[in-house]
């Protein structure tokens, strides 16, 4: 031990104990920075948009029967017809977007679900949930021009051009000739 009024021993055990507290206020300094910043900053990805989407109403068209469910839509963007499964009625309703009318119904498709047309062919394909069938319509007159089995419960369909096929996603029906 030193002598009174002399300076205290520096052991390596107050060395240690000096950079703890060092560390220990630096942490302490970064957390408050962070939390500093985050709250003027904030969470920007939370904070809804200010600015309003670029949509604008186009037109209203009533559409026939009641409102019970209505489930797919397929368009032909050339010929601006919009084809639309009306699951509640079983039917599929036609509608000319630029003439903003109903141009037909097309009854008689049990639990349709899916509706999707192929322009290169002028076929409207629908998926009859309750036949579990597809049904394929003319796009031109809606006329039925064929059915095909698909199995339980047939929903979304797809498209293959290279394959001229259309049907449900998992199995493939009504290949072209």
């Amino acid at each position: 031990m030193g002598s009174p009024g002399s300076a205290p021993a520096v052991t390596a055990h107050s060395g240690w104990r000096s950079r703890q507290r060092l560390l220990l206020v630096a942490v302490v300094l970064v957390v408050a920075v962070g939390g500093l910043v985050f709250a003027l900053v904030g969470p920007r990805s939370a904070a809804p948009t200010e600015r309003p989407l670029p949509l604008r109403p186009a037109g209203e068209i009533s559409l026939p029967g009641d409102s019970s469910r209505f489930d797919y839509a397929s368009l032909d963007q050339a010929r601006g017809l919009l084809f639309i499964a009306h699951l509640g009625a079983s039917e599929v309703v036609e509608v000319d977007l630029r003439a903003q009318r109903v141009v037909r119904t097309i009854p008689n498709l049990p639990g349709v679900h899916g509706t999707l047309v192929v322009p290169a062919l002028h076929r409207v394909y629908a998926s009859a949930t309750g036949a579990n069938t597809m049904v394929m319509l003319d796009e031109d007159t809606g006329a039925v021009v064929g059915r095909a089995a698909t199995g339980d419960y047939p929903d979304g369909l797809a498209y293959d051009p290279d394959g001229g096929r259309c049907g449900r996603p998992t199995s493939p029906v009504g290949r072209r000739r």
